[in-house]
């Protein structure tokens, strides 16, 4: 499943919203309010870096896959600067 930055970070505020509007009508205390944005700050942490470390693994993977069409490419580049730098001088 791939991991929605975007919308764990949209969760994330309205929770925030949800605690300050809790914290206003005086239903939670500060020490309650700490405890609450400490826990949510945790979640957001680890969908980010569920995200972060799909991201990685797709690059990987993708790297791995295309590792001959890479190699060729590197070696069309070096080739196609070796023969600009011998045809400009």
């Amino acid at each position: 499943m791939i991991p929605n930055l975007q919308e764990a970070t949209q969760e994330y505020w309205h929770k925030l919203d949800e605690i300050e509007a809790a914290y206003k009508q005086g239903k939670i205390s500060v020490e309650e309010v700490d405890v609450e944005v400490a826990s949510l700050m945790k979640e957001l942490g680890r969908k980010r870096r569920a995200a972060i470390n799909y991201f990685l693994h797709s690059c990987q993977l993708w790297l791995t896959q295309q590792r001959e069409t890479l190699v060729g490419l590197v070696i069309l580049a070096i080739i196609f600067y070796l023969w600009l730098s011998t045809s400009i001088t």
